[in-house]
């Protein structure tokens, strides 16, 4: 049985000024255009890098806007000498409760000195 393919040598362009379809013929060689291929996904991540970006932004924004000053985890038993366990405990006794911001957590200084004035009140 003879195989009635012919072989077509394959060309792989970067059509960037021109518009092509993905793939065609010209000259007996088959053309794929990787911008027609490339772009659409080039162009997703993009949107998705932007829009995680924007909302990491956003966040910032808002801890900024909310003008309490706000404290990470480390500030927050450096200044009021507790240990990690202690803040633990207070956090889930729900005395103090923090604000999280992708895997940072934030606690608001005023409401801190609130739960501990609460506590020596006590």
């Amino acid at each position: 049985m003879e195989n009635n393919f012919k072989e077509i040598p394959l060309t792989i362009t970067d059509c960037r000024a021109m518009s092509l379809p993905v793939a065609y013929i010209e000259d007996n060689q088959l053309v794929i255009n990787l911008n027609a291929v490339v772009k659409p996904i080039v162009d997703m991540v993009q949107k998705a890098v932007s829009e995680t970006i924007s909302k990491c932004f956003k966040k910032q924004q808002t801890l900024e806007n909310e003008g309490d000053k706000w404290l990470t985890r480390e500030e927050v038993m450096n200044e009021y000498h507790i240990s990690a366990s202690t803040l633990h405990r207070r956090q889930r006794d729900k005395i103090i409760m923090p604000k999280k911001f992708g895997k940072k957590c934030y606690y608001c200084k005023k409401e801190i000195e609130q739960a501990i004035n609460g506590i020596l009140n006590d």
